[in-house]
């Protein structure tokens, strides 16, 4: 205990010598263990030296000018309701009746405490377990509700804290930061208020690294920068709204393979089938695979609602109430896929956001209710096939998930279901959503950063010769 004992007030303002409370210390332990439940023997004042205290004047004073309370009446509501302690009965308790500790003072006490730096360095383990035998030693010394008041001043003036971090970074995303951020974007924030993530529930296919950990990683690296290059061009990217988005992993199902578990032997014999059928297989397959995704999806997002704890030192809410096991602000309409289709779109392809993607699923797809009615079939014939020739899901560019596909699904899905945004995605290159403005879900971009239909602001104008697209491609070159 010799690094708490240095850092106690009454040391750094030499009304005690350390070194003789380090000598003085294991006596006093050993006396107070082996007494009975009543109080122990020890000499008041060594008593005020073990708990830190001031001396009983400068105490009573220190009281008296932080409270109208007495002691035992700030004590007892200190223990009961911490909330209703004024800020001065906060700093008083938290820091054991001593007042005006200056901003010298405390450097001496993190010094002392020897985790980060000084002369007396210890792990966090010691600390931590000699922490546990002071306060076991100072717990049959404190009076009435004192132990339990100094605690909860302790996690009040945090609590405050946290609570005045989260107002301030609310009040630089109002004044910055949104405004030259997306409508849409100012929208999120007047509706929630950073009190919910925004975000997807997404699924990574377990063979879209094959077992590659370097494959994982850059992939992770670059999908990050994208999104964060994103936020940032959308004005979403204060901390306040930028630390609230999440993609939340979703735990791949059993039996969900790329190939639905069978295998074609007489494909096998004959040497594959022509380029067209074998598409047309990989289409089927994955299909089956999302409408088991999709299945499992709707079992999570669909529970009964429960109150789940969040981690701390986060700036949601200590606590929220969530749908199910999807986390609160999470789309409930769409979820994502990862597979290595679209890893290799992100890790092997040119490096230009502009062709990265990931597909977009939509969980209440009914096929049956897509399809052509027979009399709408040409004549003697009967359609299976959906009528767009959407089928529940879709490429989206990878960063338009934090900007016009998040908007459609979050704002928009009875204007724009996702079979429209599907109609969209088909004027796109590589088919993947940009937006459904012709004129953006038709543009393309030579951009390692930031991607077509992305800015909250104009584009900069650039002087000179309009840049011109390759030969039948009706994509547009933007800047």
């Amino acid at each position: 205990m010799d690094n708490q004992i240095r850092s106690f007030m009454r040391v750094i303002r030499k009304l005690d010598n350390a070194d003789d409370l380090i000598q003085s210390f294991p006596e006093w332990e050993k006396s107070i263990s082996s007494q009975d439940e009543g109080l122990p023997t020890l000499a008041a004042q060594d008593q005020r030296r073990i708990l830190d205290f001031p001396d009983p004047d400068t105490q009573a004073a220190n009281i008296a000018k932080s409270s109208t309370l007495s002691k035992e009446d700030l004590l007892k509501r200190a223990a009961d309701t911490p909330a209703q302690l004024s800020a001065t009965e906060v700093a008083l308790l938290k820091n054991r009746y001593w007042l005006e500790i200056s901003s010298d003072e405390e450097h001496e006490v993190t010094l002392a405490h020897g985790l980060i730096s000084g002369p007396h360095r210890v792990s966090e383990e010691e600390f931590n377990e000699a922490d546990k035998r002071l306060k076991a030693m100072r717990h049959p010394l404190y009076a009435e509700n004192e132990e339990k008041a100094i605690e909860n001043a302790f996690a009040e003036h945090w609590r405050r804290e946290n609570e005045a971090w989260r107002a301030r970074q609310k009040q630089e995303a109002e004044r910055s930061i949104l405004a030259r951020a997306a409508p849409w974007v100012r929208r999120l924030w007047d509706e929630e208020k950073g009190e919910k993530h925004w975000g997807y529930g997404i699924f990574v296919d377990p063979e879209a690294f094959a077992d590659d950990d370097e494959d994982v990683e850059d992939y992770m690296c670059r999908r990050d920068g994208v999104f964060f290059h994103g936020r940032d061009a959308i004005g979403a990217g204060s901390s306040a709204i930028n630390n609230i988005w999440r993609l939340q992993r979703l735990q791949w199902p059993a039996n969900t393979t790329t190939d639905d578990g069978t295998k074609d032997e007489e494909d096998s014999k004959d040497g594959g089938r022509e380029e067209e059928d074998t598409d047309q297989k990989a289409d089927d397959e994955r299909a089956a695979k999302f409408q088991k995704l999709r299945e499992y999806f709707k079992s999570i997002r669909d529970r009964a609602p429960k109150r789940q704890r969040q981690e701390q030192g986060t700036n949601i809410a200590s606590a929220q109430a969530e749908r199910g096991g999807l986390t609160g602000g999470i789309l409930q309409n769409v979820f994502v896929v990862v597979d290595k289709a679209s890893v290799d779109s992100v890790v092997s392809g040119s490096g230009l956001v502009d062709d990265m993607w990931v597909w977009a699923v939509e969980p209440d797809y009914d096929e049956s209710k897509e399809t052509l009615a027979p009399a709408v079939a040409a004549e003697g014939s009967t359609s299976t096939e959906p009528a767009s020739g959407y089928k529940g899901y879709m490429r989206v560019r990878l960063q338009q998930l934090v900007n016009k596909f998040y908007e459609a699904r979050r704002f928009h899905e009875n204007e724009y279901p996702m079979a429209k945004l599907w109609e969209a995605a088909q004027q796109s290159k590589h088919h993947a959503f940009v937006s459904t403005k012709d004129d953006e879900a038709r543009s393309w971009s030579v951009d390692r950063f930031v991607g077509s239909a992305m800015r909250a602001q104009p584009p900069r104008v650039m002087m000179g010769p309009k840049p011109v697209g390759s030969s039948g491609t009706g994509v547009q070159i933007m800047v």
